[in-house]
């Protein structure tokens, strides 16, 4: 009797201690809930038929899991609500050096109420540098994808569009300075 107790105590133990490191990971996962995925040029099928309208000289590609964005996007305060003032909720995004920085996000429609009602689709945040002090953000969803736009303060300003017309898995990261028009 006494060596099957201890048995189940090692086992209890064990299992204890396995669950402690599976519950670990899942928090590590939920917390680094990054929607952007750099990738190669080359990954993109048909790249060459594709109608490009924005092509920088230098320039990151990056793919984008929309389902990941749009849980995260839901969770976006209304921007000057009390909620806003409560509410902590970070969107990680890529940059043209092919590193990540993360932003405090906040829903900050710009469309009246009765025309974003007709088009629900259609949203506008802001958001300010959480490891990027200074740095200002805005961007929009809609059904033609994602478009941003990062003042960082200091010149370098950063724009994210998608890779191609009609294209929301795709995305390039790139410098200002980086595109002129043709």
């Amino acid at each position: 009797a006494q060596q099957k107790r201890l048995l189940m105590n090692q086992l209890s133990f064990r299992l204890l201690l396995l669950w402690l490191i599976v519950s670990s990971a899942s928090i590590g996962t939920k917390a680094s809930n990054n929607p952007w995925t750099p990738i190669l040029e080359s990954q993109i099928a048909h790249k060459d038929q594709l109608e490009r309208q924005i092509i920088p000289k230098v320039y990151q590609t990056v793919a984008l899991n929309m389902s990941t964005l749009q849980d995260i996007l839901s969770e976006a305060p209304l921007r000057f609500s009390t909620e806003a003032q409560q509410q902590n909720v970070l969107l990680t995004l890529p940059m043209p050096a092919g590193s990540f920085s993360s932003f405090q996000i906040v829903e900050a429609p710009v469309m009246q109420a009765g025309l974003a009602a007709k088009y629900p689709q259609i949203r506008s945040f802001a958001g300010k540098g959480v490891d990027q002090a200074g740095a200002y953000l805005r961007f929009s969803i809609s059904p033609h994808g994602f478009h941003g736009m990062i003042m960082t303060g200091h010149g370098g300003d950063v724009f994210i569009d998608p890779y191609s017309k009609g294209n929301q898995q795709h995305y390039i990261v790139y410098r200002k300075k980086d595109y002129q028009r043709t």
